[in-house]
């Protein structure tokens, strides 16, 4: 294995997790590196989803984009084909790019009650597929 670095803090300031979207671009959820009491974190949701995208093909990741704002603990992302899966316990949002800007829509919010459901399981802060 070999591990590289593909973004700098020019792109992406307090990653929390990431996954490949089906053109090699990379979504992060990014924290907004802020300690708040929970009650105004809950009101302000300050965290947010990027994209990066390597514009010049030299392997490095030197453009954002903001694809969803607004979130509240981003723990996890998964990409099930054009959506994207965002767990933020007790919450799961499906997102989708519609529009091909890279820029996200909800699609659907629901309460996660169970530890697996449709292949899709919670793992120590992150998604993955299921068998």
């Amino acid at each position: 294995m070999q591990i590289e670095k593909v973004a700098g803090e020019s792109v992406v300031k307090c990653p929390i997790v990431a996954d490949w979207d089906n053109q090699g671009r990379l979504v992060v959820a990014e924290s907004a590196g802020v300690t708040m009491p929970i009650v105004k974190h809950n009101q302000t949701k300050p965290h947010r989803l990027i994209r990066l995208v390597d514009s010049n093909g030299d392997g490095e990741f030197d453009k954002r984009i903001v694809a969803a704002e607004q979130l509240v603990f981003p723990e996890g992302v998964l990409f099930l084909g054009n959506d994207l899966l965002v767990s933020a316990p007790p919450l799961i949002w499906r997102l989708t790019d519609d529009g091909g800007d890279g820029v996200f829509t909800l699609v659907l919010s629901d309460t996660m009650s169970v530890r697996r459901s449709r292949g899709l399981e919670r793992v120590g802060g992150g998604m993955r597929c299921g068998k």
